[in-house]
């Protein structure tokens, strides 16, 4: 089975149940004794003629990157970084709400962090993605962008950044350091790792002349004394700490109190300390959210749930400030930042509560209780592509990664990309059975939708679950379909080891949740045939945790049964298997982070075949990798280290095709190739001739019968007729035919540069029909065709009608118009 096609729309005939499952103890994993040597034969080729649909994702991404600041010249200006390829900084006037100043940021893709010194009011940040820890500055006078620093403190990116005394301090990714910089000398001081078992240094803020890190994966609170550089533990509250928490994210002073927040959100990931009493207090406080980072008399404010809602620093208490019965309520919702400012108007009177979402800024004020949103004139960049896959409508959609919330949908007819509301980010996107089913990150969530029906994000698809911290899951690496049920594979939380197999009924329904299938490794590809589920292991975990023992496995899973059946080490070499498909003859085949593609007898269950292919993949969980049939050829497309690969099952050929920063692909039904590179989609057809079961020249004084594979006619003179049977397919090229060629049920047929005397009659084909540049001196009928891609009907002399009846999708003429000479009728009328 093809795990990327439109599989039957069936429920199966297992009961799901919420279950949660160690992996089944087998004792020792079976090895290959040894797996066959490699083949080393890899060839490059062009790619086919391909189609360039465009930027797949666009929008506006603020990402909580907006903050307001007034200008010593008294202007009042916001920066705001749009996330997406490239990054931007937009400067606006706030006064005229104009685009005054913007500097594209290179290839970068996130926000990082940022910080305005007040003494001149230069901006000064760091952007992700490419992860090279640079800072740079903003001029607001000059209006210029000035790269300061690459590489600080010998770090992938920058964190959190604050300015004290003429210096900046920071903290870090991935060793979760503390750094300074001099604003007047250009100095870097590396204070070091605050936190040993952390990847992250995140929370950051001065309290008293110290600077106070809050660390994660392994959530602690240091104090760095920026003088000396000695780091001093700070023992937080239990609930702070627990097998919950994740990261100590965020913390700000106010007055006398230190506010600190945990990840993941809940009832507990709140902590106040009382620089007065020295200790923790205000343990009934409830959640908070985005807060603002000012203060005004004695007060701040938050958001909570579905409203906004301030803190009393003196009586330690929160309140309401009016919003849910305000003209602004649910306006907060998607706000990445809010602060206090003072707009000087009549109906705006002292302070003004601000937040930033993406595309808009919205305003209350707290003295009248009243606001407005305010569309703001950014313009929008191209979203980093996540994932692709074919949907049960034969149209490919395309996820986000850490967007606004949208994804895209390809139609597959004209070529036009379309945006569609969807999740912030979409990990995995697949059809089963009738429905679209959709991984997204963070909380490893599944929605499920019917394309039959209006896309309507939350309702169609509707968000089925999330699997979450119960389950120690964070991302979803893969999804096939188990005849109707979604198997998918995930990756477990930061710090953590062990993903898991889930499985669901799309339709609705407790999920299973199977756990450790491979000790300690995650799942993160699958394949599906007959009941069985065949899995691939990466022995990488969740970010900042150390790899399990290898290599990565191949473990069999008994969908009715509920169990491991097997597990096998199909490359000793490997710590990836990437992805997995089944050949259209039933052949399991892998491939490696090595480079290595490896056939799996699911009978014998040992490595038949393996070929070194050249492709060494590093991503550790297995993404940008996929491959599946194509039903035209025969041959697997696929993508692995950013290039297209084909690979003939039978010879082992494996043809690199010429491209490069390629993530994702997915196969149509009818052979097209959809893949992307970050931020387009594109396709092509694989060529005539690709691959010939048969390939025919020359003369021949009797009729063709074509009934099995795939049969190339070229430069042939046949004197009779050619007949085409079902799932046959024929490409004939440059050719004269005397007498009639008809094709009834075929898969496919592609005649072009032909002399056809005779009629032509196609009827019923399967995948895709083709007829261009031919005489054909009588009629032609294309009638009855169920594919979804037009039947190409082109530049030909028809010396007699065309008539076209049936196919679910009209004929089109893509290069040039026919010439007729009977009539044309039917669906061919305008061709």
């Amino acid at each position: 089975m093809n795990p990327l096609r439109t599989a039957a729309a069936t429920t199966g005939a297992l009961a799901l149940g919420l279950t949660l499952m160690a992996g089944t103890d087998l004792g020792t994993v079976a090895h290959a004794e040894p797996p066959p040597e490699p083949e080393v034969a890899p060839t490059q080729e062009a790619p086919p003629e391909v189609t360039d649909h465009g930027v797949a994702l666009e929008s506006i991404n603020f990402q909580g990157s907006g903050a307001i600041e007034t200008l010593a010249d008294g202007r009042e200006v916001a920066y705001i970084f749009n996330s997406g390829q490239p990054i931007s900084l937009n400067v606006l006037d706030m006064g005229t709400r104009e685009v005054i100043d913007r500097h594209e940021l290179g290839d970068h893709a996130t926000f990082a962090s940022r910080v305005v010194d007040e003494e001149d009011d230069t901006l000064y940040f760091s952007v992700r993605s490419p992860n090279d820890g640079s800072l740079f500055s903003y001029d607001p006078y000059a209006q210029e962008v000035t790269q300061l620093a690459t590489g600080v403190a010998d770090e992938d990116f920058l964190r959190s950044m604050i300015i004290m005394d003429g210096v900046i301090y920071g903290s870090t990714y991935p060793n979760a350091k503390v750094f300074s910089y001099d604003l007047e000398t250009g100095e870097i001081h590396d204070y070091g790792t605050v936190e040993e078992d952390s990847a992250y240094a995140w929370g950051f803020e001065e309290v008293n002349g110290n600077l106070w890190v809050g660390t994660g994966t392994t959530p602690r609170l240091r104090e760095v004394n920026p003088e000396t550089g000695q780091i001093t533990d700070i023992e937080l509250p239990e609930h702070m700490t627990g097998d919950d928490k994740d990261f100590i994210h965020d913390i700000i002073r106010r007055d006398d109190l230190v506010f600190i927040r945990s990840s993941p959100s809940g009832s507990q990931n709140l902590a106040i300390y009382d620089l007065e009493a020295d200790d923790w207090c205000c343990q009934n406080v409830e959640l908070m959210g985005t807060w603002t980072l000012d203060s005004y008399d004695d007060k701040f404010y938050y958001i909570v749930g579905t409203e906004v809602r301030g803190y009393d620093l003196q009586t330690r208490e929160d309140f309401s400030i009016g919003w849910n019965e305000s003209n602004m309520a649910g306006e907060q919702s998607g706000s990445g930042g809010m602060q206090l400012v003072e707009l000087d108007r009549e109906d705006y009177p002292g302070e003004t509560l601000m937040g930033f979402r993406d595309g808009v800024i919205w305003y209350y004020n707290l003295e009248n209780q009243s606001g407005e949103v305010i569309e703001l004139p950014v313009e929008g960049a191209p979203a980093t592509i996540q994932s692709a896959g074919m949907g049960p409508d034969g149209q490919p959609y395309i996820g986000a990664y850490l967007s606004s919330g949208i994804m895209s949908r390809v139609d597959h007819d004209n070529g036009e990309v379309e945006t569609l509301e969807g999740p912030d980010q979409g990990d995995a996107v697949q059809a089963v059975g009738d429905h679209l089913v959709i991984g997204t990150y963070s909380g490893a969530g599944f929605y499920a939708g019917q394309m039959d029906q209006e896309w309507e994000w939350e309702t169609n698809p509707e968000h089925l679950f999330s699997i979450g911290r119960e389950a120690g899951q964070d991302r979803v690496s893969d999804i096939v379909d188990a005849d109707g049920l979604a198997a998918a594979a995930t990756i477990p939380n930061y710090g953590e080891l062990g993903g898991a197999l889930v499985l669901f009924d799309p339709a609705g329904g407790d999920p299973q949740i199977h756990r450790h299938v491979v000790e300690d490794h995650s799942v993160v590809s699958l394949a599906y045939q007959d009941g069985v589920i065949y899995g691939g292991t990466s022995i990488h975990g969740g970010i900042d945790s150390t790899p399990a023992d290898g290599p990565a496995e191949l473990f069999i899973w008994d969908v009715q049964a509920q169990e491991r059946i097997d597990s096998v080490v199909a490359d000793e070499s490997a710590d990836i298997i990437h992805t997995l498909t089944f050949d259209d003859q039933g052949r399991l085949w892998g491939m490696t982070d090595s480079g290595t593609m490896f056939e799996f007898d699911t009978e014998t269950r040992e490595v038949q075949n393996s070929v070194s292919t050249g492709l060494a993949n590093s991503n550790i969980w297995g993404r940008t990798s996929e491959m599946a049939p194509n039903p035209i050829d025969g041959l697997i497309y696929g993508n692995a280290a950013s290039r297209i690969f084909t690979f003939d099952p039978e010879s082992h050929d494996f043809t690199i095709l010429d491209s490069e920063s390629v993530r994702y692909s997915t196969v149509h039904e009818d052979g097209t190739f959809y893949f992307t590179d970050r931020t387009n989609v594109y396709s092509f057809f694989p060529e005539a001739g690709a691959a010939c079961d048969e390939t025919i020249t020359g003369s021949h004084n009797a009729g063709l019968v074509i009934d099995t594979g795939t049969v190339c006619i070229e430069d042939a003179d046949v004197r009779g007729g050619i007949d085409v049977g079902a799932q046959a397919s024929v490409v004939m090229t440059d050719s004269a035919v005397r007498g009639p060629v008809t094709a009834t049920g075929a898969e496919r047929v592609q005649i072009s540069g032909n002399d056809l005397r005779g009629p032509v009659r196609l009827e019923g084909t399967a995948t895709a029909v083709q007829v261009d540049a031919n005489e054909i001196r009588g009629p032609l009928a294309v009638n009855d065709s169920p594919t979804q891609t037009a039947a190409v009907i082109s530049d030909n002399l028809i010396r007699g009608p065309l008539q076209c009846t049936g196919n679910l999708i009209d004929p089109v003429n893509e290069e040039a118009s026919n010439t007729i000479h009977g009539r044309a009728g039917g669906q061919c009328a305008g061709l």
